[in-house]
């Protein structure tokens, strides 16, 4: 089949897209938001014992900026607060009282290296009588599955590749799972130190028992294998699973074509071009469908549209020629 496209394609001359940054997206660059916290606004059974945090968009950095806490309609105080620099994560303690309405504020924080300030968050919850009945459980990592996906980037002028890795998991259980995250670690990998030490590629709140990482193209290629470990609200770990290995691979990409007759008006040179465009469509389907698929964890032609144009050029055909645009 690849011999077929190469007969049909004569030439490729793309028209790559990309622009100026806008003042916005340098200042989205420059400053980090914050991800998600714990517990998220609008929950309405958070443990007393809860160790407060929020996670930032790396790499943050923290100036001693506070974090405040309100209880019902109480003037606002600043509570006990900590920085991680490696999990990019602000941590904080406060006496919580059951029954009673809290509002917690996140500040902003700037990026390493920095002016911007990011925009902080407002969470209020309802904290409940409940303790910690032990550390949550987590079994293994029974499966991964991997795609890839380009997607704009506020930082660059294009959009980048990025591997998205599905974790699902077996055994994850706690008390109040709706205050779980799951911490997943590369053991191996293109992105690890010589050594094996595991390296934190980020925290994720579970969906129905799965989570998804996301990781650059030269961090993902080739074989990765990852660990995974619950912290519940209160701050305990469960058990760290046992390494789970997939091997990625680079596909080529095609989005859809669109036809465009250069002889406007003859029906040789339409039909030509659908020829082509439902040759390409028949590809990315059986590939879809795992018909010809030659790796059995994912399809090598995905639909792929970062708006990059490519007048693909048919060769003539009885003096008709035709072609088709593609995004790549």
């Amino acid at each position: 089949m690849r011999l077929v496209i190469a007969a049909l394609i004569v030439g490729i001359a793309p028209t790559p897209a990309g622009g100026v940054r806008s003042p916005r997206a340098r200042a989205q660059c420059a400053a980090p938001a914050v991800r998600q916290s714990i517990p998220a606004s609008g929950e309405a059974h958070v443990p007393t014992t809860t160790l407060l945090r929020a996670r930032y968009e790396p790499p943050a950095r923290h100036e001693g900026e506070p974090v405040r806490i309100a209880v019902d309609a109480e003037r606002p105080t600043a509570i006990e607060a900590w920085f991680d620099a490696a999990e990019s994560t602000l941590y904080a303690r406060a006496p919580l009282a059951a029954g009673r309405l809290h509002t917690l504020w996140w500040p902003g924080l700037r990026a390493r290296g920095g002016i911007e300030r990011g925009t902080g968050q407002a969470v209020s919850f309802v904290v409940a009588d409940l303790g910690s009945d032990g550390p949550p459980s987590l079994d293994a990592i029974d499966a991964v599955r991997w795609d890839v996906r380009r997607t704009p980037d506020p930082c660059v002028r294009d959009r980048v590749e990025r591997y998205e890795f599905d974790l699902t998991l077996s055994g994850l259980h706690d008390e109040t799972p709706g205050l779980l995250e799951v911490y997943v670690f590369a053991t191996d990998g293109p992105g690890v130190r010589r050594d094996g030490t595991p390296r934190l590629l980020d925290v994720a709140r579970p969906v129905a028992s799965n989570v998804r990482v996301s990781l650059p193209r030269e961090e993902a290629l080739g074989r990765v294998c990852f660990v995974a470990a619950a912290l519940d609200a209160s701050g305990q770990w469960s058990p760290t699973t046992a390494p789970a290995c997939t091997t990625t691979l680079r596909p080529p990409f095609f989005a859809g074509c669109a036809v465009l007759p250069f002889a406007r008006g003859r029906p040789g040179a339409r039909r030509l071009s659908a020829v082509l465009v439902l040759v390409l469509f028949w590809i990315g389907v059986g590939r879809r469908r795992g018909a010809i698929v030659p790796h059995p964890e994912r399809s090598m032609l995905q639909p792929i549209d970062d708006g990059t144009t490519y007048p693909i050029i048919t060769r003539f055909f009885g003096g008709m020629a035709a072609a088709s645009t593609c995004r790549v």
